[in-house]
């Protein structure tokens, strides 16, 4: 058996390895920059009005207030507020809206129900700190 002539391979040259040190030097810092972006622009959804499709939306209660602040759901769903923050809140609707409800204190864990039969958007607040914990229902 013949054996093939074995050259060996070409070396990458200099200017080759620079090329790509640049450009490792570059896509670095733009990946990592753009994984930064995608970060911010999730934790910023938490400020906008979140769409629920499923059969029951879920709001929860922590220390910095209500998560998600804005809900959106279809009229006759039901919107539960679980607390898992440590401490007690109350819930109580905007009196000026047209509808009428309020939960004893939930304890951490404790979970209330509510279903929406209209349209329209509806605030509610924790009367103990009503600047921190204020949110909103947008019944479609």
């Amino acid at each position: 058996m013949e054996q093939a002539d074995k050259q060996p391979s070409p070396q990458p040259s200099s200017s080759s390895r620079a090329k790509k040190k640049l450009l490792l030097l570059v896509a670095l810092p733009v990946a990592i920059g753009l994984v930064a972006v995608v970060s911010l622009y999730l934790r910023s959804l938490n400020d906008r009005a979140v769409v629920i499709q499923s059969t029951e939306a879920q709001v929860e209660v922590t220390d910095a207030g209500f998560v998600p602040q804005t809900l959106k759901v279809k009229k006759g769903q039901p919107v539960s507020w679980v607390n898992i923050d440590p401490a007690a809140h109350h819930l109580l609707a905007d009196p000026d809206k047209l509808i009428d409800f309020e939960a004893e204190a939930l304890d951490q864990g404790d979970t209330y129900t509510y279903i929406f039969e209209n349209s329209g958007t509806f605030t509610y607040y924790d009367p103990g700190n009503p600047n921190q914990f204020v949110g909103s229902i947008i019944v479609e």
